[in-house]
């Protein structure tokens, strides 16, 4: 039966006040607050996640508009897992100094503007920036590593021996392949030396790549795996996840990883070795034995072979590559396990981040770490592709932006 005119039934009532909420709950326009801390900040890429429930905003492009009067900043909202993050990158911040922005959809641009994740039929997975490569992450048949690994200047930040040879590049230690997580003594299993070029062996290891999913667009991309470290005879020893985050600055490439290491088979023990943990070689140009220019600085300001195995913030390494001078900056945080953590960084172009390799390194404790059955272990890094030396690439300033990021708040509208 229709209503008659000018009566309300209640199914009109239900439906009209379900749109009245629908629009309430979609808000087009918030509001960030972000503010610094103690030491002044640079180069800070800013991740903050959405709340789960109530109003949300849809992944894709934004803008934000500064109520200073600044220039305006372009941001993302991307679905990671359960997770909904808003992510955006400030050039540079003062101790306590207090910015707003009004956060609005960026229209008239494409979803998957800026990064982009392709697989490929080999089943690596490509990186690119505004259509322009930036990675390739790798299975390997011992490890997944990175590479090439482009920096902001167009050229490859990392080695590309073995995986192709070039005249004027180093052409050992084949198994250190461009960017790369292993170490070298875990449950007694080498998983640092292991590689198809180096004589086989039943004490190495190989990690195996299980699981892969990735987001994508906007100023940043993050990729997640899942790992089975597996011995020389297929037997589980542990298994870890990993978070890649890529994101472009001006001037730079920033990458940050988050590592949890678990014993889920059991007890596991990161032995004590120089052979670890998180590494990268660097161009041969840069090799500091090369005496063309390359060079190591730690956070203490010690260099070249006085910053070997030495515990510290952050290590850069610099120097040139095709007529131009660059860096690459590895930031420990403060969360991550024994920060600052000791580094196994080599005049010959290997630099890695190690914190058990405390015996070959001088530390007069023990190194080794045993994980208990079914605890983890946290390990958390951010590397600065940049341009210019560590001076010039404000490098101590953007460590603060890692160690201890702006506050990023959420506003009402």
């Amino acid at each position: 039966m229709m209503p008659r005119a000018g009566q309300i039934t209640v199914k009109m009532m239900v439906a009209f006040m379900g749109c009245v909420l629908a629009t309430a709950s979609e808000p087009e326009v918030r509001r960030i607050r972000v503010e610094g801390g103690a030491k002044p900040v640079a180069q800070i890429p800013l991740l903050r996640d959405l709340p789960k429930s109530g109003p949300t905003l849809e992944p894709g492009p934004y803008r934000l508009v500064p109520d200073d009067g600044g220039a305006v900043l372009t941001a993302s909202v991307q679905a990671d897992s359960d997770r909904r993050l808003l992510g955006f990158v400030l050039d540079a911040l003062e101790p306590g100094q207090v910015r707003t922005f009004r956060l609005e959809p960026q229209l008239g641009v494409a979803g998957g503007a800026g990064f982009t994740i392709s697989a490929q039929a080999d089943g690596s997975q490509q990186i690119r920036s505004n259509g322009s490569p930036v990675t390739v992450l790798h299975q390997g048949e011992t490890k997944p590593y990175f590479w090439p690994v482009i920096g902001p200047t167009g050229a490859p930040f990392t080695r590309a021996y073995p995986m192709e040879e070039h005249d004027e590049e180093d052409r050992d230690h084949p198994h250190q392949r461009s960017f790369w997580i292993t170490h070298g003594d875990v449950n007694g299993v080498d998983f640092w030396a292991s590689d198809p070029l180096n004589p086989p062996s039943p004490r190495f290891g190989k990690i195996k790549q299980t699981r892969f999913n990735s987001s994508a667009g906007g100023d940043f991309v993050r990729l997640r795996t899942s790992n089975l470290w597996l011995s020389g005879d297929d037997k589980p020893v542990c298994d870890d996840e990993r978070v890649f985050t890529f994101w472009q600055l001006p001037g730079a490439r920033m990458i940050d990883i988050e590592v949890v290491l678990r014993a889920s088979w059991g007890p596991v023990v990161f032995g004590d070795t120089k052979e670890g943990t998180f590494g990268l070689r660097v161009p041969s140009s840069l090799d500091v034995k090369k005496g063309q220019g390359g060079r190591i600085l730690n956070a203490e300001g010690l260099t070249d072979q006085a910053a070997w195995g030495k515990p510290s913030p952050w290590v850069d390494y610099s120097g040139p590559v095709a007529g131009k001078t660059i860096g690459i900056a590895i930031f420990d945080h403060p969360t991550s396990f024994r920060h600052p953590t000791t580094w196994h960084v080599r005049d010959y172009g290997l630099f890695a981040a190690n914190p058990f390799g405390y015996h070959d390194f001088g530390v007069n404790k023990p190194g080794a770490y045993t994980l208990a059955p079914g605890e983890t272990l946290r390990l958390r890094y951010r590397v600065l592709l940049h341009e210019g030396d560590a001076a010039q690439a404000q490098v101590a300033a953007a460590y603060q932006g890692f160690a201890q990021p702006p506050t990023v708040t959420l506003l009402p509208d």
